[in-house]
């Protein structure tokens, strides 16, 4: 699959003995950004100063529109900022895979897509790992299996990795989930920081963002898509993005990956200089996973690609909340 052309796969796919092929689902894969993220989050002081991104390629009457929209935000202070969602395409999984193990396609990332949806057939091969309550007791020699929390989603997240030593690493933005989240690497190494909320709450900065998509890419040209061009927000014409209306997000932060980690950094002094992890800083590599408790803030970053370097893949459990005590293991 992963050698196959992508004219070839269409070919396939179209016929009636290969409908059932997983190589012919159809993925929505969205084309990150040029800088590496999976979102773009721009505060409502760089947009109401006109600090738009270049990308945008707006005329001057929307520009002025923008900071116009962003000023009276600003004044009301009921939102801090926009976060953007990348463009998206939709193509067969096979052909994914061609592009990514070819290195034709960048900046492809099918970020959390909804397995029991899109790949139910691959969701049947995986074992959930079971998250139970802590206050569930089952001694070491029990042969009594916990039942767990209940399952609520289960999401791949599968991307190409940097192609050059000076190119950005794919990564997702500091933010937090509601629910109970084991996240599983298959292929490749992620780097991942969490935060405990009590630290968030006090170092970092949350935000109320509104939540913007970006116009939708031509379907059959993905290097057009990725393209500045087709990085225009939505909100860049019509009626405002910054009214009562506006689709809201409160689950990112407004700092950086970068600015959090210099600010949770260790100070270091004398010959405790040398240069290392910050704290809460993990990697995950094939067949490690990682416990994220619900309203910890994390970010995560692509590192590599597996043994022969082209993509990662990754796949990630959501499981329904409350736990009932102060935490749970899997």
């Amino acid at each position: 699959v992963g050698g196959a052309a992508a004219d070839d796969v269409h070919e396939r796919c179209r016929g009636s003995n290969w409908s059932a092929f997983v190589g012919c689902t159809m993925l929505p894969v969205s084309l990150i950004f040029e800088d590496g993220r999976t979102n773009r989050i721009l505060p409502m002081e760089d947009l109401a100063a006109g600090r738009l991104p270049p990308a945008w390629r707006l005329t001057e009457s929307e520009e002025r529109s923008v900071a116009v929209a962003a000023q009276a935000a600003l004044r009301n202070g009921r939102t801090h900022g926009v976060l953007q969602r990348p463009p998206r395409v939709v193509m067969h999984a096979a052909t994914l895979l061609s592009l990514l193990s070819r290195g034709q396609c960048r900046g492809c990332y099918a970020k959390q897509v909804d397995l029991p949806l899109h790949l139910p057939s691959v969701l049947r091969l995986l074992r959930p790992p079971p998250l139970r309550d802590t206050a569930e007791s089952v001694p070491d020699d029990s042969a009594e299996q916990p039942s767990g929390q209940p399952l609520e989603g289960v999401n791949l997240w599968l991307g190409s990795t940097r192609t050059q030593r000076d190119a950005p690493d794919p990564t997702t933005d500091l933010h937090h989930d509601m629910r109970p989240n084991v996240l599983t690497m298959l292929r490749g190494t992620k780097r991942v920081l969490v935060i405990p909320p009590a630290d968030a709450a006090e170092r970092l900065r949350p935000a109320t963002l509104i939540d913007v998509q970006t116009r939708a890419a031509p379907l059959d040209d993905v290097h057009a898509a990725a393209t500045a061009a087709a990085q225009r927000p939505f909100f860049a014409r019509g009626r405002s993005w910054a009214d009562e209306a506006a689709l809201l997000d409160r689950n990112h932060y407004l700092m950086t990956l970068v600015q959090a980690r210099q600010l949770l950094r260790p100070r270091r002094s004398g010959a405790a200089r040398q240069k290392r992890e910050p704290p809460c800083s993990f990697m995950l590599r094939a067949s490690d996973g990682i416990y994220i408790p619900p309203k910890y803030v994390h970010a995560v970053e692509t590192i590599e690609g597996g043994d022969d370097g082209g993509f990662a893949v990754a796949v990630n459990f959501f499981y329904a909340n409350p736990i009932r005590s102060a935490g749970a293991r899997v």
